[in-house]
């Protein structure tokens, strides 16, 4: 019945294709959060439930391309930003920079680590749950979207000795202790992370619109440029399906056959055509 309604109150208010097209870019131009704006233009414009339940025989407000997100391609940072921005950050926090850059995980899943998730003489990181802010401000924990979210995976030696390092001095105690927390003991929220991160950026060097979330989306170029297979980019990813991590890929692969165009005329610039027995020989 809700479809039945929500389909009949669309085709009054709009009408048209045409209608839906500028309904579409005006709700994607003028909402706060683009892809919210997206997702509620998809869902309502593009869902044909009214269609299949012959409520009306056409969809008025089939709009090509309105469910396809094109975003932007995000920047990537260097091995040595990555590392400028971590000794930019209060020492409490400089690991979590690291985590990002170099591993990859989300913000969530780090601020809900345990003490319990880390195995640093196996050199292993668990991810089982996430910290979320809820509307009123409320912290809470918990698990993944999805199973593929709940992985053990290897971390980097230098890594371990960085976290040994920090859990000696900044953890929580007890093995449900949190791995990061304020300079009062209390969970670090996100307002806090991204007011030293706009710091760390800016000392860094990175420019004002490359995002904390960026650093996971290093951390996986990185990854992808080690030669990591489909499968261990989604398991590290925390992703079931394998789109994410092809194009991962295809863009690391993309840049090896530009760095090989790069290298080719840098090596041949200066190369002279062979004369004398070389150029005969070739004829």
């Amino acid at each position: 019945m809700y479809a039945k309604c929500l389909a009949l109150e669309t085709k009054r208010l709009i009408g048209t294709t045409a209608g839906a097209q500028d309904f579409t870019r005006n709700v994607s131009r003028d909402a706060p959060d683009r892809s919210a704006a997206r997702s509620i233009v998809t869902h309502v414009l593009v869902g044909v439930p009214a269609v299949s339940d012959e409520v009306i025989l056409r969809n008025p407000c089939v709009v090509p391309g309105a469910g396809v997100e094109h975003a932007p391609e995000r920047p990537v940072a260097t091995v040595a930003d990555v590392w400028a921005a971590a000794d930019a950050m209060p020492d409490r926090y400089r690991c979590l920079v690291l985590l990002f850059g170099f591993v990859g995980v989300r913000r969530g899943e780090a601020l809900g680590l345990e003490c319990r998730h880390l195995n640093l003489l196996h050199g292993t990181l668990t991810v089982e749950q996430q910290q979320q802010e809820l509307a009123g401000g409320r912290l809470v924990l918990t698990e993944p979207k999805s199973e593929a979210g709940k992985r053990t995976f290897a971390l980097p030696p230098f890594l371990v000795k960085e976290l040994e390092r920090h859990l000696s001095r900044y953890a929580a105690p007890g093995p449900r202790g949190r791995v990061f927390v304020g300079e009062r003991g209390q969970p670090v929220r996100a307002k806090t992370l991204y007011k030293h991160w706009h710091r760390a950026r800016a000392a860094a060097g990175l420019h004002a619109g490359f995002r904390l979330h960026d650093l996971r989306h290093t951390a996986h170029t990185l990854a992808a440029g080690s030669g990591a297979t489909t499968r261990e980019l989604m398991h590290r990813m925390g992703h079931a399906s394998p789109a994410a991590a092809l194009r991962y890929q295809h863009r690391t692969q993309d840049r090896d056959a530009a760095l090989a165009r790069t290298l080719g005329d840098l090596f041949t610039q200066d190369r002279h055509e062979p004369s004398g027995p070389h150029q005969a020989a070739r004829r």
